[in-house]
């Protein structure tokens, strides 16, 4: 299972035989730049922008906006996340990939999206969001700090 949060920044883990790891992806090249600067809210508001010529802070804001813009901006950002998981995906035989963060919120416009580019290209893997949101984060946290030098959590820079 690989663990994704989509937010201020990009974070990554995955989780293999109940031992998870910090997979470190956020700084991975990218395009024209390395992975966290397309898949992060900081994209988002830079590219409604250059669509729209108005300024949001996030993508809460966004979704109010010109619905024309929005799918179009979504789309882009379903592409970039296709394009960056399938090296993941080969790589780490990935079958599950959960989404969390803020953005996360809104996957209903991209998820369905990169599924679909994903199986084009004959990658077939489960997508989903996290159900625990933001309080994942405070429990895996909590977990670890209860266990003393528990075993299951690794940290970890993985590289593509």
């Amino acid at each position: 299972v690989f663990g994704f949060t989509l937010g201020t920044g990009l974070g990554s883990a995955i989780c293999v035989v109940g031992v998870a790891t910090d997979a470190g992806l956020w700084s991975t090249p990218f395009k024209q730049g390395i992975a966290e600067d397309y898949l992060s809210t900081r994209w988002f508001v830079r590219r409604y922008n250059e669509l729209s010529g108005l300024s949001v802070s996030g993508v809460k804001e966004l979704l109010a906006g010109n619905q024309s813009l929005v799918n179009q901006v979504f789309l882009e950002f379903s592409e970039n996340v296709g394009l960056f998981l399938q090296p993941v995906i080969q790589k780490f035989d990935a079958r599950t990939i959960v989404f969390g963060g803020n953005i996360s919120h809104a996957h209903n416009y991209f998820l369905p999206t990169v599924k679909k580019l994903l199986a084009a290209d004959g990658i077939n893997v489960t997508l989903k969001p996290a159900q625990l949101n933001e309080d994942a984060t405070l429990l895996g946290a909590a977990s670890s700090w209860q266990i003393p030098d528990s075993p299951n959590l690794v940290t970890n820079k993985t590289t593509l």
